[in-house]
């Protein structure tokens, strides 16, 4: 698509090219900065509360027994990392590239820049492009998409779990835990709201696009036939797991509903 329609288009120079590059980067930089800090915080405090180091005792708690144990979750948490980090590389990469490309070369308003050439938006070319992005779009779905029920749930937990000790235990905690729970609280919050909002603006502009087809002026009459019956049997470009799971436009407010209608329902249940 990009050779015969984007004569111009250089893959080397490109900008999804050089974010690729940027990602993997930054991945590498993060991993090798993440085993050094997870190394210092398990030397500062050997016994956190979150690993099973805590359940040892502390007459047990020898040297050799300290630096296995260091070494098994900063090695543990460093693959788990890296491994997080290219997928999510892998789909900021592909978010960049489609999304953009969805978005503006196949919307049809007249008033936008387009990086295509002008024969790209006719019918035929636009129903032949069109539906081999989608096609690749529900493949990559039926991949990364079966990842996005486990980790709503674990996040939504995870988050729920982190403000209700921190409100409910706040004067009991040690300071650094209820750093760390802190940060997860935020770290969790954050991402998976940058998630929904990503989600939920495909979702729209997606819609969009399809509407600008109704009301443009196509060559003749039979290709306003066509792309009306077109228009129909297109599916909705959006992030989902198949019909189970979808992110709309309102999925962000809905998780955040669901965080603080959940915290305080913990909470008043640990008050009763």
């Amino acid at each position: 698509m990009f050779n015969t329609y984007m004569p111009d288009y250089d893959p080397e120079t490109a900008r999804n090219s050089k974010l690729l590059e940027f990602l993997m980067v930054s991945v590498i930089s993060n991993m090798m900065g993440t085993s050094l800090l997870l190394s210092l915080v398990f030397i500062i405090f050997p016994q956190v509360p979150a690993c099973f180091g805590n359940i040892i005792p502390p007459e047990y708690f020898t040297l050799p027994v300290r630096i296995v144990h260091t070494l098994y979750y900063v090695h543990m948490s460093t693959v788990i990392y890296a491994n997080f980090s290219a997928v999510i590389a892998v789909l900021i990469t592909y978010m960049f590239q489609m999304v953009p490309f969805v978005l503006n070369e196949f919307r049809m308003n007249g008033v936008q820049k387009y990086k295509t050439m002008r024969g790209f938006r006719t019918a035929r070319n636009i129903m032949l492009e069109y539906r081999s992005i989608q096609i690749l779009h529900l493949a990559f779905m039926d991949v990364f998409g079966n990842i996005l029920i486990p980790l709503h749930f674990l996040i939504m937990k995870l988050v729920v779990f982190s403000n209700v000790v921190v409100i409910r235990y706040h004067n009991e905690m040690h300071p650094g835990v209820m750093a760390m729970l802190g940060i997860w609280s935020i770290l969790g919050t954050a991402f998976w709201c940058a998630t929904l909002a990503l989600g939920g603006y495909v979702f729209r502009k997606s819609l969009e696009t399809r509407r600008s087809w109704k009301n443009w002026k196509w060559k003749s009459r039979f290709d306003g036939v066509i792309m009306a019956k077109f228009r129909k049997s297109c599916k909705q470009f959006m992030i989902s797991y198949g019909n189970i799971y979808v992110i709309r436009r309102h999925s962000i407010l809905k998780f955040m509903k669901g965080l603080t209608c959940g915290t305080f329902r913990v909470l008043l249940t640990i008050k009763k």
